[in-house]
């Protein structure tokens, strides 16, 4: 193990949770969403300044943050990551050092009418 990879893995503390979003017809022309478990793993999650602006009357909150995990070939920016009780938007999936070792996920934390929950 090399000294780089060694540090990496001794930041991998949070447990978080790959979530895939599941389309299904309503019955009435549309589709319901739903969203099921891709893997549960551990990662490094970097929280970054975010901010709060006004939108049709509610206040919503953006929190960009990053998450590094170990390479996974399924990762996309279609889905989502379950941390503690917060849900976190892939907005990228990045493999750093093209050595598919590690993803980091470029994501953002959003809440108020936004959020989706």
């Amino acid at each position: 193990m090399t000294a780089g990879k060694s540090n990496r893995v001794g930041k991998l503390r949070e447990r978080v949770t790959i979530e895939r979003m599941d389309r299904a017809p309503d019955g009435f022309g549309g589709a319901g969403v739903s969203w099921s478990d891709v893997a549960t793993m551990h990662a490094e999650v970097i929280s970054f300044k975010g901010c709060e602006h006004a939108h049709d009357g509610r206040t919503e909150t953006r929190a960009p943050c990053r998450v590094v995990m170990r390479y996974r070939e399924d990762v996309t920016s279609a889905m989502r990551i379950r941390w503690r009780d917060r849900l976190l938007d892939i907005q990228s999936v990045i493999d750093p050092d093209g050595e598919r070792r590690w993803l980091a996920l470029d994501c953002i934390e959003t809440t108020g009418s936004e959020a989706g929950i």
